[in-house]
């Protein structure tokens, strides 16, 4: 007695059901990469401008905690640090002598002091050599601002605070990233 089995192929509405299922799953899983790729981009970019803020915050924070004195306009838009002048092993020489001036401030692409710009610029005035650089250390650079602190009078330690903002752009979407800190310093001339 033979039994016949018989070999069935797959018809065509299961061949259509297989590729419309198919489609799905691929579509699902494109949204799902597509999605990935975007928020990897502007966490990669929104991490450049956070990295900018904190350089310039840190590296201003450094340097006013070395000045002996702060200038700081009205307008509270910039910033110039008196350094004492160093003996050869890196000592301060007091009396407090000038060494260099550091000036920061905002302009445009051509450093012009005055003019309005998303540059921040770093200028250094070298009192012992009379050279003097300047450099742009950030780029769209939304705000800066710089204030003493109103409590710090006489021999005490005097404080400012600076602000840093960062703009950055994903596609359509606009980020800015912030940093503030205030910072005493450490040499303070006799009043």
């Amino acid at each position: 007695m033979t039994i016949g089995l018989r070999v069935r192929g797959m018809t065509l509405v299961e061949l259509m059901v297989a590729i419309v299922v198919s489609s799905l799953v691929i579509g699902a899983m494109f949204l799902i990469y597509q999605a990935t790729y975007h928020v990897w981009s502007r966490c990669a970019s929104q991490a450049q401008s956070v990295v900018s803020a904190y350089f310039v915050s840190a590296q201003l924070s450094r340097e006013v905690k070395n000045a002996y004195a702060v200038t700081i306009p009205a307008a509270g838009n910039s910033i110039t640090l008196s350094l004492p002048r160093q003996d050869a092993s890196g000592v301060n020489i007091i009396p407090f002598q000038l060494g260099a001036q550091i000036t920061y401030y905002l302009s445009d692409s051509t450093g012009v002091v005055g003019k309005s710009g998303t540059c921040l610029w770093r200028q250094y005035v070298d009192a012992v050599h009379s050279t003097t650089s300047s450099a742009d250390i950030a780029n769209n650079v939304t705000s800066c601002s710089f204030q003493q602190d109103a409590l710090a009078t006489g021999q005490v330690l005097k404080v400012y605070c600076n602000m840093v903002t960062v703009a950055g752009q994903q596609g359509a979407e606009q980020y800015a990233s912030s940093f503030q800190c205030s910072t005493a310093m450490r040499n303070v001339a006799p009043q």
